[in-house]
């Protein structure tokens, strides 16, 4: 026969299995899971053509948003055969589905002396906190313009 303390010692063990189990799975769940937080549906629109140093670039995104949280960071960059990192932008929530949105972006370049005539595209980047222990990346990237003397 056995005593009391025997019964609870495996009652626990079995729980903490149990438990172990669990935390296991939500674990790899999170690791794991595909999260598609959004994506681009088509590149970005350039709405003005005669674009200068020190302009605001306006661009329209397309994009379908398929979760409702705010990103925790965004970069922005002009991209030709270097890199051009701008300013980081206000951190705005975007609405769940597909939709068009304008976005102004201050053409700042501090190093960029030679930048009139060359080709660019803009490139946004937003990183998602999607879980405590993963991000999500949703890149999207603009149509070629060039910036004028």
């Amino acid at each position: 026969m056995k005593s009391c303390g025997t019964k609870l010692y495996h009652c626990l063990i079995v729980l903490c299995c149990f438990i172990l189990l669990i935390v296991f799975g939500v674990v790899n769940y999170w690791l794991f899971f595909p999260y598609e937080v959004a994506k681009q549906t088509a590149p970005g629109r350039v709405l003005n053509k005669d674009i200068h140093v020190g302009d605001m670039l306006q661009v329209e995104w397309q994009y379908c948003k398929y979760i409702d949280i705010k990103p925790v960071a965004v970069h922005r960059q002009l991209i030709d055969d270097f890199i051009y990192p701008l300013p980081v932008p206000v951190v705005n929530l975007l609405p769940v589905g597909c939709h068009k949105t304008i976005v102004n972006v201050p053409l700042t370049i501090g190093d960029c002396k030679d930048c009139a005539n060359h080709h660019f595209h803009l490139e946004s980047t937003a990183v998602y906190q999607v879980n405590p222990i993963r991000t999500a990346t949703v890149v999207m990237t603009s149509e070629e313009f060039t910036i004028q003397p």
